[in-house]
């Protein structure tokens, strides 16, 4: 015979307890959690293809736009590329030149701006997605727009104003030929300063603010530029009168009449050496050929030397002295160093 029997264990009523305890919350816990997820699929569902709301960019709110909406609406509120905002100055001439932000080289990239604002919310894992919704939701979440600033457009801006600033220097010019001279003092020339101008400009930009900018304008000087003294006595010299050379004491009314040195003469002795200064530039000296001076006054001197005359005298018996029959002459002849002094001084 065999025996058989079913054993039935006691339920520990702590365990039971504690199981009915558990219920409620963990009741309401999924619930909640299932009420969460359907308000995040509703809200994502608003914003299907649209910017979460509460993203902004510098205070333009972009709240549930579509992209093509937002670049639209960031376009016309974003105006200060396309302002005339950065005017540019001659200190000298006055002259004024007005440029755009956007003419300068800087623009908004609206496109990327807005991929931004978009993907505020649907980049990364989940808890960083849905830390972005709801951020932007409670607290709002403003943007930079995205800038780009082209250097090289904004040199090619710059160098055509400095390229209108721009006065080239000249030389002085001295020029002989012939019996025809001339001259043309030297001219200072102006030229921009371009790297302090792409400083204040860039200053301006980057701080998104008009400004009305006094460029630097540095005086250039030509190699040769005679200073005011020694161009007054170029001029001088190039627009004198003929020269006339006398006898002070003639000897006889058959003497050298005065001799007038012609200016086309004069020009023709006129020779000219760039000398370098104490600043380095070169300036005009200007000087006679005294070898050619020198000859000219030569051919004079047959015409003007005379030899000495003796004084001519008789014994008088009766007086017993020297008579004076006719008186010396002295002789003559043309100092040409002299007169050549005169001359050059």
């Amino acid at each position: 015979m065999q025996l058989s029997s079913n054993h039935h264990p006691k339920v520990n009523g702590f365990g039971r307890s504690l199981g009915y305890l558990l219920l409620a919350p963990l009741t309401l816990f999924t619930l909640a959690s299932l009420a969460l997820i359907i308000i995040i699929t509703v809200y994502q569902n608003q914003h299907q293809d649209r910017i979460y709301t509460g993203v902004s960019v510098w205070g333009i709110d972009l709240s549930r736009m579509n992209q093509t909406e937002a670049e639209t609406t960031l376009s016309s509120a974003l105006p200060y590329t396309q302002q005339k905002a950065i005017t540019l100055t001659d200190p000298k001439t006055g002259k004024r030149w007005e440029r755009t932000p956007a003419e300068l080289g800087l623009t908004y990239d609206v496109t990327e701006t807005v991929n931004k604002a978009y993907e505020t919310g649907r980049n990364g894992a989940l808890p960083e997605r849905l830390s972005g919704i709801f951020s932007s939701w409670y607290y709002g979440r403003t943007l930079n727009p995205v800038i780009v600033l082209e250097e090289g457009k904004l040199d090619t801006a710059l160098d055509a104003v400095a390229q209108e600033v721009y006065e080239p220097a000249s030389n002085a010019i001295l020029s002989v030929n012939g019996e025809t001279t001339g001259y043309t003092p030297g001219k200072t020339g102006r030229a921009m300063d371009f790297d302090y101008g792409r400083d204040r400009v860039m200053e301006s930009l980057v701080n998104f603010r008009a400004a009305e900018i006094g460029l630097l304008v540095h005086d250039t000087r030509p190699s040769i530029f005679d200073d005011a003294a020694n161009s007054s006595q170029i001029q001088a010299f190039l627009n004198g009168d003929p020269i006339t050379f006398y006898i002070e004491k003639p000897l006889d009314d058959r003497d050298l009449e005065r001799v007038i040195l012609p200016k086309e003469e004069q020009n023709r002795w006129l020779r000219v050496d760039a000398v370098e200064q104490a600043d380095g530039t070169l300036a005009h000296k200007v000087y006679l050929d005294e070898a050619a001076a020198r000859q000219w006054l030569t051919e004079f001197a047959e015409q003007i030397y005379r030899d000495p005359v003796n004084a001519r005298y008789y014994f008088d018996d009766n007086t017993r002295e020297l008579v004076l029959v006719t008186p010396h002459v002295n002789g003559r002849e043309l100092d040409v160093e002299a007169t050549l002094s005169r001359l050059l001084e």
